[in-house]
C-alpha cells in the first residue's frame, strides 16, 4: 500500500519486500527517496536514523491470536531456525504468551515500541490495524496516504485497496515468492479470526490471563482486550 502510494499508481511492486535486517544497508543506499523498507525488529533495535531523521513509521497491529497461529505456521519445521519447530501448536502457544519465541513475543514486541514511542514523541508514527484493513480497505488506505502527507486522491486510494485484496495481491507476489518444496508459505490465508480453529477453551482463559497481566496499562490493551474482542 505505502509504496503504490507513493509511486502514484496501483501497481504490485515485482520484488519481495526489502527487508532490512535480510539484506545489507549498501543495497538500501541504490534505492531513490522516500524509501519504504521492512522489518521485524523492536523500535529500541531499529536504526538510528528513525530518531534523527524523524522517519515516518507505521507500526502494523494485529490480533496476538491470529499473530500465535501465524509465527506457528512460519516457525514449523522450517530450516532457518536454528532448532526448527516441530511441536504442537498448543506446545507453542505456550511459549509465545510466555515470551519464549522470536523476538521474545509480540507482548514485549509491543511493549517496546510503546516505550520507544514515548520516548520519541517526535518520531512519526501510524498505527495500521490489520484487522480495520480487511474491515474497510478504501479507510485504512486513505489513513495511510494522509500520514504519508500526500495529496488525498480518492480514486488512486480505491485502486490501491482493490489491488491490495490478499487473493490478488497473492497471486501477483506469486512470482516473487519465497517458497519451501514449491509452497508459497508468506502469503497464507490473509484473514482474521482463525485462531478460533486452533485454541481450545483452555487456552483461550490462559491468553486472556497473560494478555492482562502483560499489557494492562498499555496504550495497546484495549484495542484487544477481551471486552472488545470476539470469543468462540
Amino acid at each position: 500500500m505505502t509504496s503504490m502510494l507513493l509511486n502514484g499508481e496501483a501497481k504490485t511492486i515485482p520484488s519481495m519486500k526489502p527487508i532490512l535486517e535480510m539484506l545489507p544497508h549498501e543495497h538500501f543506499e541504490k534505492f531513490p527517496s522516500p524509501r519504504v523498507i521492512t522489518t521485524h525488529v523492536g523500535m529500541s533495535e531499529a536504526p538510528e536514523d528513525i530518531k534523527i531523521k524523524k522517519c515516518k513509521t507505521i507500526f502494523t497491529l494485529r490480533d496476538p491470536r491470529d499473530v500465535a497461529v501465524s509465527m506457528y505456521k512460519m516457525a514449523y519445521g522450517k530450516p532457518w531456525s536454528d532448532i526448527p519447530y516441530y511441536g504442537s501448536f498448543e506446545d507453542y502457544f505456550y511459549l509465545f504468551i510466555e515470551g519464549k519465541v522470536d523476538f521474545n513475543g509480540l507482548f514485549h514486541h509491543w511493549r517496546d515500541a510503546e516505550n520507544f514511542f514515548n520516548e520519541h514523541p517526535d518520531v512519526p508514527v501510524h498505527f495500521h490495524s490489520y484487522e480495520e484493513a480487511l474491515q474497510d480497505p478504501v479507510l485504512a488506505v486513505n489513513k495511510l496516504s494522509d500520514f504519508l502527507g500526500l495529496p488525498r486522491n480518492d480514486r488512486l486510494c480505491r485502486d490501491v485497496a482493490e489491488k491490495c485484496e490478499f487473493s490478488k495481491l497473492k497471486a501477483d507476489k506469486e512470482p516473487y515468492a519465497m517458497k519451501l518444496d514449491g509452497e508459497n508459505f508468506v502469503f497464507r490465508q490473509g484473514k482474521c479470526g482463525d485462531w478460533k480453529n486452533w485454541f481450545t477453551e483452555q487456552m483461550l482463559e490462559d491468553y486472556y490471563r497473560v494478555y492482562d497481566e502483560m499489557m494492562t496499562g498499555s496504550m495497546f490493551y484495549d484495542r484487544y482486550s477481551r471486552s472488545n474482542m470476539k470469543e468462540i
